[in-house]
């Protein structure tokens, strides 16, 4: 497992990057529809590994599988790049009112990656939906239920190592629901300037 550590200072470039932590830290980005890769053998060559979005639930309830996924993993990982898979979680629909279940999300993930070599696997927990299933009535006690769920699900159906893929902000907001992590699975948070303690490079391509 590579050793992730706090840094107050997070540059910009990866020669930075590297020459502040030595060579004790694995590098990696994340990778989804969004970011527009032309050029996959620079960014192979720039990287220890990265983490592709498999899939994600709309504010709808509609459960759907990244369109670049397949592209993005087929090109990393014949330039010998590692690549893990995450899952966009959404906590509650469109209405504020509808909550989403972590199993049908959990077990949707893990179907979908079987299609793929991958490495670790990660629930994506954004501030933004966590604040939004607050809204809607979530306790940190829900909080943990819900994560508990998504992990154990992966866990049992799957061998792959786990993570949990959070920014600073949204640990801050779950109000000690997501504090049984650092004790189950790495926990890694979203490197953005935003955020005081990161632990990994740049958060897109």
């Amino acid at each position: 497992m590579p050793k992730f550590a706090p840094s107050k200072v997070v540059p910009n470039d990866i020669s930075k990057a590297r020459k502040m932590w030595g060579g004790s830290h694995c590098f990696f980005v994340d990778v989804s529809k969004w970011q527009n890769v032309t050029n996959y053998g620079a960014l192979a060559d720039s990287i220890d590994a990265a983490i592709v979005k498999i899939s994600g639930i709309t504010s709808g309830g509609v459960l759907y599988e990244d369109s670049k996924a397949k592209n993005h993993i087929q090109q990393l990982t014949k330039r010998k790049t590692p690549c893990g898979g995450y899952h966009y979680c959404k906590f509650v629909g469109d209405d504020s009112r509808t909550l989403f279940d972590a199993k049908s999300q959990a077990t949707f993930f893990v179907d979908s990656c079987k299609k793929y070599p991958l490495t670790v696997l990660a629930p994506d927990m954004e501030p933004g939906e966590l604040e939004a299933g607050i809204k809607a009535g979530m306790e940190p006690s829900d909080i943990e239920d819900w994560t508990r769920e998504f992990v154990s699900i992966l866990k049992n159906e799957t061998k792959n190592p786990l993570a949990m893929y959070a920014s600073t902000a949204c640990l801050k907001k779950a109000d000690g629901g997501l504090d049984w992590l650092n004790s189950s699975c790495l926990l890694y948070t979203s490197p953005s300037p935003r955020d005081g303690l990161l632990s990994r490079m740049p958060s897109s391509a």
